[in-house]
């Protein structure tokens, strides 16, 4: 992670790698404030000359949280989008700051974020949800309020993975893992803590959510009818997920759930909402299984796409491409939710993703799932394995067993390790479920 400080008053800047404890650059630059939106314009100033270096004691015990304690003069420190104003002890966001100050640096950075605000307006962008059931179940979640309101988006992608590669898979600090029985819960964020729930998207963000298919996917925008509407305010681009992009969405009503676990009593051969009879259910028994909150709570979610396995690979050990893409792809998600939320605590709540109609294997993608949040240093990580239990179990000892003999061992080799490795350890390929 870098983090920029800069004095806008004696004209500099340097730039700190997290990662190395190293400063990777210095220079100085001109800064223009406007008071009015608190944003910054900067451009380099060759007129000056002033290197900024920083004690060895400090760069090896670097602390964010501290920086005063190293120089209380020092006015802002910077990460991404957000700056921290220690001297006024406020947070202000600076659009485009970061791209701003690496665009003069010529630093080279992972990723790349777009965020944009948007407001909901019903009849401005409309849904186009054609399913009867579907539109029944928004109906009643929208009986007598409105999805209007404030959605935060932030779309991120990755531009380089191979200086990735070259970091350790295994830092010091391990992420805590919290299995959880059942579907997604959606807890409630607290002023310190932050809760980020999955959406196991298609490359088209919601791209089926009209329609009569109710998995993972449209039941999270059944519930937060909210999306439907988002999904149609957003142009073609933006709601396209590419390699490893990832799309936030902030401050979304979760206005309701949908048992979509518990059989319907009565049938002859025991079904449940979830996936194809959705469609076939009557509004009774869908009615039976909806509960309306009276008092919805925001969601925060982050979409993520996995690899589409196609059924001429079940069976066959996995190619290092598609271990790569959804280790890389978890890696942006926390590095985005760590941007959009700094300085809490973000909890990762993720499941089964990739598992269903994708074709993945449910061993190899938890292994992943564990890796890659190690590696993101994520603070806290749910999973939701539902039967998929015994498999996780499994995932969390192999990647146990590969830490106790490799605990030096780099992300790009972790990754040509499990290539290598995949028929021993059993990473196979699956085949989608139809779902």
């Amino acid at each position: 992670m870098y983090f920029i400080f800069f004095n806008h008053v004696k004209k500099w800047v340097f730039i700190y790698n997290l990662g190395n404890k190293e400063v990777i650059t210095s220079c100085n630059l001109i800064f223009n404030r406007d008071s009015r939106s608190k944003s910054y314009a900067v451009q380099p100033n060759p007129n000056l000359n002033l290197t900024i270096t920083i004690p060895k004691t400090i760069k090896n015990n670097f602390n964010p949280s501290t920086l005063t304690t190293y120089n209380p003069r020092l006015e802002v420190k910077a990460t991404n989008n957000w700056i921290v104003d220690v001297w006024n002890k406020s947070v202000v966001c600076l659009k485009n700051l970061w791209n701003s100050l690496t665009a003069c640096l010529g630093l080279k950075t992972n990723s790349s974020t777009n965020d944009f605000n948007l407001s909901i307006n019903p009849r401005q962008h409309a849904h186009h949800i054609n399913n009867p059931n579907k539109r029944f179940v928004y109906d009643r979640l929208l009986e007598g309020r409105t999805v209007a309101g404030q959605v935060i988006i932030t779309k991120s992608s990755l531009n380089d993975t191979q200086s990735l590669e070259a970091k350790a898979v295994f830092p010091p600090a391990r992420t805590p893992v919290g299995v959880v029985n059942g579907t997604f819960r959606y807890d409630a964020s607290t002023p310190d803590t932050v809760h980020w729930t999955a959406n196991f998207a298609d490359s088209q963000l919601f791209g089926f959510c009209e329609g009569p298919l109710l998995a993972q996917d449209e039941l999270q925008v059944l519930e937060h009818p909210a999306l439907a509407h988002a999904k149609n305010a957003l142009a073609p681009h933006q709601r396209t997920l590419q390699n490893n992009d990832v799309a936030l969405f902030q401050n979304v009503p979760r206005l309701g759930a949908l048992d979509t676990t518990t059989p319907i009593a009565g049938r002859f051969t025991p079904q449940t909402l979830y996936g194809n009879y959705f469609a076939q259910a009557s509004q009774a028994e869908i009615s039976s299984r909806l509960t309306r909150f009276d008092n919805p709570v925001a969601s925060n979610i982050y979409a993520i796409v996995a690899s589409h396995i196609p059924p001429s690979l079940n069976g066959h050990p996995y190619l290092r491409k598609d271990l790569e893409k959804p280790f890389f792809t978890l890696y942006n998600a926390a590095q985005a939710i760590k941007a959009a939320s700094p300085g809490k605590i973000n909890i990762m709540h993720n499941g089964n993703w990739g598992m269903g109609a994708f074709g993945n294997d449910p061993k190899t993608m938890y292994l992943l799932i564990l890796a890659a949040a190690r590696f993101a240093g994520v603070d806290g990580l749910r999973i939701y394995p539902m039967t998929n239990q015994n498999q996780l179990q499994a995932a969390t000892q192999l990647l146990g067993h590969i830490e106790q003999q490799f605990p030096q061992m780099t992300a790009g080799q972790f990754l040509d390790h499990l290539t290598a490795n995949a028929a021993t350890y059993g990473l196979r390929y699956g085949v989608g479920n139809g779902t």
